[in-house]
């Protein structure tokens, strides 16, 4: 590059054309990954555009014709191909002046939730219309999962309390689920926000964030964190249990393979998952239940930690 002039010429090539990449649909994307990074009144406005965003994170120094740092990860989390090319291409115009040692990144937390919202459906009866059902957004008639998420954040801030991860875990499939469990919020306080109980399977009602919601306690004895933690400890006896222990037949565990052929833990945490969902609290609870299973196959090491809640 012959001086700074030609290279802010072509920052600002490069940023629409990475704005390009990311046309549609995509440009939520994007609003979803600087959701750290921009202010919410730049971030909600109706008439933004990719090319906008960067825009402001230049004004505020965050990115730079020497550093684009938080971009490069951009494309590598959401498997863009356009979008690494003009990476690629802009770094190797700008030469050695390139330094992204002082940019700004995508937290951990950002990138476990894209990863999952990445696996959350948005078909009638999927995550979304879980999601709207359990948090009362019904009314505000939202059509996609990324505006469902974006308020969630701005509203119930998802990753103030573990409790709070946990709920809105609980709504998605399984797939999403996993990703979500295996990352721990750093949230002060496991109780912080939880609900208001009573006995048996009667409806209770709770706020996050000023929202009010319906829950039942019906699966308050074993939460999904519980299950995937027991996921990860069961290893080679999760068939035996299964089959001896909690009524599920060889068909059944054939499709919890498929459905989760590329990891064994989402396999276990989906039949441990379908055992929670049908089982009934009326006789015993499931936390009993599944400890007395986990006996009829003879691990009493968890068996143990299931009776006196010590999984975690």
């Amino acid at each position: 590059m012959s001086n700074m002039m030609d290279i802010e010429d072509t920052f600002t090539d490069f940023r629409q054309a990475f704005s390009n990449a990311y046309s549609g649909n995509g440009y939520l994307k994007l609003r979803f990954l600087l959701q750290d990074h921009l202010p919410i009144s730049v971030l909600s406005s109706k008439y933004n555009t990719g090319m906008n965003l960067f825009n402001s994170l230049k004004d505020r120094g965050d990115i730079s014709c020497t550093d684009v740092n938080i971009m490069s990860e951009i494309a590598k989390v959401t498997k863009n191909a356009t979008a690494k090319s003009c990476v690629k291409a802009f770094i190797e115009d700008v030469g050695p002046r390139y330094d992204a040692s002082e940019g700004i990144t995508l937290s951990s937390y950002r990138k476990t939730l894209y990863n999952a919202m990445d696996e959350i459906t948005e078909v009638e009866c999927g995550d979304v219309h879980n999601l709207t059902a359990y948090y009362g957004l019904g009314h505000l008639g939202f059509q996609n999962k990324w505006d469902v998420v974006f308020h969630l954040e701005k509203e119930v801030k998802l990753n103030d309390t573990r409790v709070k991860w946990k709920r809105f875990a609980d709504q998605l499939n399984t797939k999403a689920q996993i990703i979500l469990l295996e990352y721990n919020p750093s949230g002060a306080d496991d109780t912080e926000g939880a609900p208001s109980t009573t006995t048996g399977s009667q409806a209770t009602t709770s706020t996050d964030g000023g929202i009010c919601r319906q829950s039942s306690t019906q699966n308050s004895d074993l939460t999904a964190q519980e299950l995937m933690e027991i996921s990860k400890k069961l290893g080679f006896d999760w068939e035996e249990l299964a089959i001896a222990g909690l009524g599920f037949k060889k068909p059944d565990l054939d499709r919890f393979k498929m459905d989760n052929r590329n990891s064994i833990i989402g396999a276990i945490f989906a039949m441990l998952d379908a055992w929670s969902k049908k089982v009934s609290v009326a006789e015993h609870t499931r936390r009993s239940q599944l400890a007395n299973a986990l006996k009829k196959i003879e691990r009493n090491d968890l068996a143990e930690e299931v009776e006196i809640n010590n999984i975690l």
